[in-house]
C-alpha cells in the first residue's frame, strides 16, 4: 500500500495537452495505433504534481500506478543486506517508469522516491488491463515500450559506471536539473548511482566547476 500521511503529497492537476502528445510521441513510435488509444489515454490518465519528496511505493508492496514524467524526478533504491544504499535507476522527465511489480504484479524489491516539484501522468494496472481488451494493439504496444526499457538502462548503466570526471560529467549534463548541486537530490544517492564515495563525487564535480566544465548553477 502506499504510505499515508495526513498532508497530501501529491496533487491531482489539470491535463497538459502537450505532455499527452509528448507521451504518444514515444509510445508510437514502437507501433503505430489508431485514435482509440489515444482517447483512452486522454480518459483515463491523471496528472499529478508532487508537493513533497516522499517515497511514492515502498519495498515488498505490489505497485498497482506506472508513469511518464513531464518534468522533474523519480528514483528506485534499496537498502542490502549490510544496510548500504543502492540507487538502481534515476528517471528523468520523458521517462516512463512501469517495473516488474507493476507489470507482473508482484511484490517490489526496492523503494520509489519522487521528488517535489515533478508533474507526471499516471495510469492504473486495472486501466492497463482495461485497454488491453478495449483498445486494439494496446497489449502489443506495451510488451514492446517495455522491451525497449533493457536499451535504455543498459546506456544510462555504462554512462553513469564508467568511473572518473566523465561519469559525473555525464550525469549533470543529462540532468540539469540538478543543478545547483544538492538543492534536490541528496548526494549520498546521487553518489550510490555512480557507484562512487560522497568525498569522490564531490571531488570530482568540484574540479568539474573549477575548470569550467560544469555550471554551479542551473542554466
Amino acid at each position: 500500500m502506499k504510505l499515508k500521511d495526513e498532508k497530501p503529497k501529491m496533487e491531482t492537476v489539470p491535463m497538459n495537452d502537450n505532455t499527452l502528445k509528448r507521451l504518444l510521441l514515444i509510445l508510437t513510435k514502437r507501433k503505430k495505433l489508431d485514435e482509440d488509444f489515444a482517447a483512452y489515454l486522454q480518459r483515463v490518465m491523471v496528472a499529478k504534481y508532487c508537493l513533497e519528496t516522499h517515497d511514492i511505493w515502498e519495498l515488498g508492496v505490489v505497485i498497482t500506478s506506472a508513469y511518464y514524467i513531464s518534468y522533474g524526478f523519480m528514483l528506485v533504491y534499496y537498502y542490502n543486506a549490510n544496510g548500504k544504499l543502492c540507487v538502481w535507476k534515476l528517471f528523468k522527465a520523458g521517462d516512463i517508469v512501469a517495473g516488474n511489480s507493476f507489470l507482473n504484479e508482484e511484490g517490489c524489491l526496492y523503494h520509489v522516491k519522487i521528488f517535489k516539484g515533478t508533474n507526471i501522468l499516471e495510469i492504473t494496472i486495472d486501466q492497463m488491463k482495461e485497454g488491453y481488451v478495449t483498445v486494439p494493439g494496446m497489449l502489443e504496444l506495451t510488451k514492446r515500450t517495455v522491451a525497449s526499457f533493457e536499451k535504455r538502462d543498459f546506456y544510462q548503466f555504462e554512462a553513469l559506471r564508467r568511473g572518473g570526471k566523465g561519469c559525473v560529467l555525464h550525469l549533470y549534463k543529462e540532468n540539469p536539473g540538478l543543478l545547483p548541486p544538492g538543492s534536490l537530490i541528496s548526494d549520498a544517492f546521487l553518489a550510490s548511482l555512480l557507484n562512487m564515495s560522497e568525498d569522490n563525487l564531490q571531488r570530482l564535480r568540484a574540479i568539474l566547476i573549477s575548470e569550467g566544465e560544469l555550471p554551479n548553477k542551473r542554466g
